[in-house]
């Protein structure tokens, strides 16, 4: 799979690096792999929302204050919050310990837990993290007067562990209905639990423990009813034992019970449930690998006393790391309530299990890490991809979604523009604009003229006109009369212009001597048709490099602002003389000083802003933000084109002009990060989103990110 050639091999699995979790092997007692074991019909499907963007998310928690706050824990080591009801993530962190964190492998901020009463009673917390000697530290700090902000100054340490290695450190820390913390410990690492701590109890490693924090007692309390209290022979603060890397657990708040989610060794991985109160246990490892005998080949040991997994699978089907979840108990899904849904790191799969009969069923295929689960105040619940940094709220599949998304496309691009104007004109149109589908500079400036006749954009090829053409033009489908091409004939011949002729059409032809005069008599024809209905205000792009201008298309179309061409050093007499005549009163240039320099921008003779990002995308980006604030556009129709292959993005940036939408880029086979957030940024006024072109332009799975981020 496709995580698998990106994920770099020291991070083969945060939950159990490249030791813990090989190859598969056979298949184990109760459930050889994760399958429906239920009636499809009445298990949940799942669909995501992206909500926030951070880096390397392996913690994801409300408060329990009601603020409508998420915090975000970041492995590096800082503590991101992101406000649910305008989807923004606050720039400054909550906390930033990243000069006490370690974060090779499996290291770093690893949990978060808020205390009972937290923003009424109380306002400090707990953290876990490996220091910087990669020992596991759990500490307290307290908020300061911002509530957005802790007092970094303010830790306390409340227990620290030797690490003997760098994995298996568990990480999560979090509250049960008792009042108590607890805090899940791996088994110190390496592989196969070298040192034995899974089932030694002298140690904390390898265990669940349970301490009181919140009794005032310094640094901690051991609860009476521990179930070891009492014995030498084991910690007092164990809670149970024989686990070999917890990654994630998670109590329901309906029931109490804990939800531990065991990463395996080669073989399988487990969820345990634990009714409230029921301590003591011992989950096996590391004589058993879930309900299989370790090592592998190894003769079974006793069985008394020990507690197997509810559910266990192997990693036949491409599965390796569990990733706990939690137990449903929000209110906006009623059928999902009592469902345990849970992961799989590497696979990306997501199921469900019933709490009562522990069947599972397949609740949606990612392409994602998934590091971790979260719950937000009201039940609600969140995953977080590692790599790409996005926190995903878990939606009903079973629901439409709010914003549709279609794929308009076609067999090449001549087919895929035809398609994309019969569904912007479903009524017709009488006039079109026509440009070259093989060379682009010419039809960069085409999308103004477009907009000042209120007809699409489609494209030819050089000698001849494509059937797709020929057939979108007929009476029928757009039933146009008039035909303006834009280029000379090294862009569309006299032959295509005699063929449109030929078929009844009248036919003017928009050219100049180079790609920038083309541009400049383009812009006096749209400013001629537009008349006083012309703002002063024109947009200036590269003209030897076309992602920006594409970007513009939408706004350029949809607010008559005409596209003129420049080289990144110079502006062209014939740009300069078009400003003139135009009576242009304001340039909006597109791109960084390597498309257009500042001095090429102030020779333009007139007022000018820069709208640029780091990238393409990040231009476009940032342009559909800009025209947000201009009032270039409501935010309502949302267009995504490939920002490498082109064609598709000329026809499809008329079509969003024809909205009044905008049109971002992306790569063929993944979506950008700027593009991500504008999407998520996006979501409160978009109304209608199409994505132009074949698979080939953008990818299916691009696509299924696009409608991901989207309502």
């Amino acid at each position: 799979m496709l995580k698998k050639l990106v994920l770099p091999l020291s991070l083969a699995c945060i939950a159990a690096v490249a030791v813990a979790c090989g190859p598969g092997a056979a298949p184990a007692r109760g459930a050889a792999e994760p399958a429906a074991t239920q009636p499809a019909a009445s298990a949940p499907s799942v669909r995501l929302l992206a909500r926030f963007r951070a880096v390397q998310p392996v913690d994801v928690t409300g408060a329990g204050d009601g603020s409508g706050r998420l915090f975000i824990v970041e492995k590096p080591g800082r503590i991101r919050i992101g406000r649910l009801a305008d989807n923004t993530l606050l720039s400054t962190p909550f906390l930033d310990v990243r000069g006490l964190v370690s974060t090779g492998g499996e290291q770093g901020l690893l949990g978060l837990a808020f205390p009972p009463g937290f923003g009424s009673t109380k306002q400090h917390f707990y953290v876990d993290y490996t220091d910087v000697n990669g020992d596991t530290v759990v500490a307290r700090y307290r908020v300061s007067a911002d509530p957005d902000k802790a007092d970094a100054a303010s830790a306390e340490r409340v227990l620290w562990v030797d690490q003997p290695y760098a994995n298996h450190n568990g990480g999560q820390i979090a509250f049960g209905s008792d009042g108590y913390l607890y805090v899940g410990m791996g088994d110190g690492g390496g592989s196969g639990d070298p040192l034995g701590n899974g089932q030694r109890t002298n140690t904390l490693l390898g265990k669940m423990l349970r301490i009181d924090v919140e009794s005032g007692v310094k640094p901690y309390k051991v609860p009476a009813d521990n179930p070891f209290v009492g014995n030498a022979a084991y910690k007092p603060e164990i809670w149970a034992l024989g686990l070999r890397n917890p990654w994630r657990f998670s109590f329901d708040k309906a029931t109490g019970a804990m939800y531990v989610a065991d990463v395996g060794q080669n073989r399988i991985e487990e969820i345990d449930v634990e009714p409230a109160g029921a301590g003591g246990r011992n989950y096996g490892w590391n004589h058993y690998e879930g309900s299989l005998p370790f090592p592998v080949g190894s003769a079974p040991k006793p069985t008394a006393g020990l507690t197997f997994p509810v559910y266990e699978y192997n990693h036949d089907q491409g599965d390796d790391c569990v990733t706990g979840g939690f137990v449903y108990r929000g209110t906006r899904y009623p059928a999902w309530q009592g469902r345990y849904f849970f992961g799989d790191f590497e696979s990306g799969r997501i199921w469900s299990m019933s709490t009562t009969t522990h069947a599972v069923a397949l609740a949606l295929d990612t392409p994602f890490l998934i590091t971790t689960f979260g719950q937000d105040d009201d039940g609600e619940l969140y995953l977080a991809e590692y790599m790409d940094g996005t926190v995903y709220e878990l939606r009903d599949g079973n629901q439409p979604p709010e914003v549709p998304l279609t794929r308009l496309g076609g067999s090449d691009r001549y087919a895929t523009a035809a398609a994309i104007a019969r569904a912007a004109f479903p009524s017709g149109c009488t006039t079109a604009v026509v440009v070259t589908g093989e060379q682009f500079p010419d039809a960069l400036a085409a999308s103004s003229l477009a907009g000042a006749v209120d007809g699409p954009v489609l494209l030819t090829r050089r000698d001849s006109v494509p059937d797709a053409l020929a057939s979108a033009l007929a009476t029928g489908a757009l039933g146009v009369r008039d035909v303006i091409i834009v280029g000379g004939t090294g862009a569309v011949s006299d032959a295509v212009k005699t063929q449109l002729e030929q078929a009844g059409y009248a036919v003017t032809r928009i050219e100049g001597v180079d790609r920038y005069d083309t541009a400049a008599n383009v812009a006096r024809e749209t400013v001629r048709r537009l008349g006083a209905a012309f703002s002063g205000a024109v947009f200036v792009t590269r003209g030897d490099l076309f992602p920006d201008a594409l970007a513009a298309a939408p706004l350029a179309y949809g607010n008559g602002m005409p596209v003129l061409l420049v080289r990144p050093d110079a502006a062209p007499a014939s740009t300069k003389a078009a400003i003139q005549d135009l009576g242009v009163t304001r340039a909006w240039v597109l791109g960084g000083t390597g498309a257009v320099a500042d001095s090429t921008a102030g020779s333009l003779g007139v007022p000018w802003e820069r709208i640029n990002g780091v990238d393409r995308y990040a231009t476009a980006a940032a342009l559909r933000a800009k025209a947000l604030t201009e009032g270039w556009t409501d935010g309502s129709y949302v267009g995504v084109a490939s920002g490498v292959a082109f064609p598709d993005g000329l026809a499809g940036g008329a079509a969003a002009g024809a909205k009044r939408g905008f049109l971002l880029l992306t790569k063929p086979d993944s979506l950008p990060a700027h593009i991500r957030q504008a999407l998520i940024a996006s979501q409160a006024a978009a109304r209608e989103a199409v994505v132009y072109g074949g698979t080939g332009a953008v990818n299916a799975q691009v696509e299924q990110l696009i409608r991901w981020h989207l309502p």
